[in-house]
């Protein structure tokens, strides 16, 4: 199986049982997105209110046989009715300065 990331940055996954034991997943250069739209509703203090609104998930490579995706959870959840060939990644590890440092596994 061919593991591809669409995210814009590395992913690191922890291994459960041995934390030593790392699996690294390059950026594939292409990143999927899901649209956004944001339409301006008010205001408090005279600083903007906007109501955002999800669109189309942009750059997703068609569905292949032995192949998954890893995709940032926003677009799983767009998309976890549609498709059975995407993860994102799972709950995150994180560095005693609270940078994000890998993550333990993936998440559906």
């Amino acid at each position: 199986m061919r593991v591809v990331n669409l995210t814009p940055n590395a992913i690191k996954v922890v291994h459960p049982h041995d934390p030593d034991r790392v699996n690294e997943y390059p950026p594939s250069g292409t990143i999927c997105r899901v649209g956004l739209r944001s339409e301006q509703v008010g205001e408090i203090e005279g600083m903007p209110v906007f109501e955002t609104q999800v669109g189309d998930v942009q750059n997703l490579p068609e569905q292949m046989d032995d192949v998954v995706y890893i995709v940032s959870r926003m677009v799983l959840e767009c998309l976890e009715d549609d498709r059975d060939d995407l993860v994102a990644p799972g709950d995150a590890i994180r560095d005693h300065a609270g940078r994000v440092i890998g993550c333990r596994g993936f998440s559906l």
